[in-house]
């Protein structure tokens, strides 16, 4: 009998739990077209192609707490030859944050790199990338941070890999972030 009790407890307690966390959270997606995701070929050598991401952030979330924020893309993923027969089937997707509107030309030298968002990517075709962009929201949100965007590509170190951003429907990027609604 005691038994029973303590498993309808623990099954009320857990529904409770489960019904508490979805008030008070607001959700937000953005479809993010050609216009928000542009690819950049930069004329040289210097630096492959690299994608600027610029995104509006919902009107309700400023002075909110952000619980999460992720940026999804589909991409091919290639490697490019290091030294002679090397290549690295796990090239490293560079994410810096914008200073200033960008102008048509990036140096990653002294630009704020996104290190928590980086990653490796396994060489192949569509490759569903999402990337945590969330301590980069929070610090837009609760700091007053002017957003002008982010740059994502192989722009530093030995700059191994090219990412191909995929469109669908004309879409080639999702933004979804969740945040507190009070």
């Amino acid at each position: 009998m005691k038994a029973r009790k303590c498993d309808k407890i623990i099954v009320l307690t857990a529904l409770f739990l489960a019904l508490a966390g979805g008030v008070g959270a607001a959700k937000y997606q953005a479809n993010l077209g050609s216009e928000e995701v542009q690819r950049v070929t930069p004329e040289g050598e210097d630096l492959g192609p690299y994608y600027v991401v610029t995104f509006e952030l919902p009107s309700g979330a400023q002075g909110r707490e952000i619980f999460r924020a992720m940026l999804e893309f589909e991409m091919d993923v290639s490697a490019r030859e290091l030294m002679q027969g090397y290549m690295n089937e796990s090239p490293v997707v560079d994410v810096f944050a914008l200073a200033q509107s960008f102008g048509g030309a990036f140096d990653p030298e002294g630009a704020e790199r996104l290190e928590e968002v980086e990653r490796n990517m396994a060489v192949g075709t569509s490759r569903r990338v999402k990337l945590d962009i969330t301590h980069f929201v929070q610090e837009l949100v609760n700091n007053n941070r002017v957003n002008h965007g982010l740059v994502i590509g192989s722009l530093t170190g030995p700059r191994d890999g090219v990412f191909e951003v995929k469109e669908k429907d004309g879409v080639r990027a999702r933004l979804r972030i969740s945040y507190s609604d009070k």
